[in-house]
């Protein structure tokens, strides 16, 4: 990714996809519909009580300069996933960056030759290896993802995802049956920023709708053992409200 050499990192979309594609799993498990996110199967084609489309009424009342009843009806309307990844007319509130090694040393490549086997002979099927390259273990980056303006559940959501990184459930890139794509979160750092008093203080996180809870916290910026644990808290509290989202 420079002019002179070649460095390993892990794209900003891998991480994004990885993050929605088990925050989908984790959604679907406990009960809740999650649309597809293109097309028909989008929250955005969703045709409502009265026979119109989500989009056709949202476009009609920013045409009316209704903002906000615009905003209010999509956040009802669409699914978990959307409000966080976000939709047509509808913002994603989550920002994910490349992660860069931490220092030139910190990263090491490998190859392995794969091959395929019959299932019949259980011999190699002729003309099928090939050699794939990887990132060594103990390889370390460091990453960032931004959360904007989302509830506190909603956050417990991706919380929930990042600990099911951390013990190997969630894993990133390809051939992941083969035993790749296993990493693991290391000093994590948390940085809260607020904007008005609606959302906060140095002392709490408030709710921002009506399935939200306040979660109490000690500082605005939380390293190590403190930021795990507030993910943890995150995390249950989206447990604890997930069912009430339906």
């Amino acid at each position: 990714i420079t002019e002179d050499e070649e460095i390993p990192y892990i794209p900003s979309t891998a991480i994004r996809g990885l993050l929605r594609i088990h925050s989908e799993k984790l959604a679907r498990a406990l009960g809740h519909r999650v649309c597809g996110g293109f097309g028909r199967e989008s929250c955005a084609s969703k045709i409502l009580n009265n026979g119109r489309n989500l989009t056709e009424i949202i476009d009609e009342l920013l045409i009316k300069n209704r903002g906000l009843e615009a905003i209010e009806l999509l956040w009802k309307e669409i699914c978990v996933i959307c409000k966080v990844f976000g939709a047509p007319r509808y913002e994603s509130r989550i920002t994910t960056y490349n992660a860069l090694p931490i220092s030139p040393n910190s990263v090491g490549l490998g190859h392995k030759v794969i091959i395929a086997i019959d299932r019949g002979t259980g011999t190699e099927i002729p003309g099928s290896s090939k050699v794939i390259e990887y990132i060594q273990p103990g390889s370390r980056f460091k990453f960032r993802i931004d959360l904007i303006n989302l509830p506190n559940y909603l956050m417990g959501l991706i919380s929930s995802v990042l600990m099911d990184i951390n013990i190997g459930i969630a894993r990133i890139g390809g051939y992941r049956s083969k035993g790749f794509g296993v990493i693991s979160i290391k000093n994590p750092r948390i940085l809260i920023i607020h904007h008005s008093d609606e959302s906060g203080n140095e002392t709490v996180l408030r709710a921002l709708d009506e399935n939200d809870e306040d979660i109490k916290i000690t500082e605005t910026t939380l390293t190590g053992a403190k930021a795990e644990n507030l993910l943890r808290k995150l995390a249950s509290l989206w447990l604890k409200r997930a069912k009430a989202l339906e």
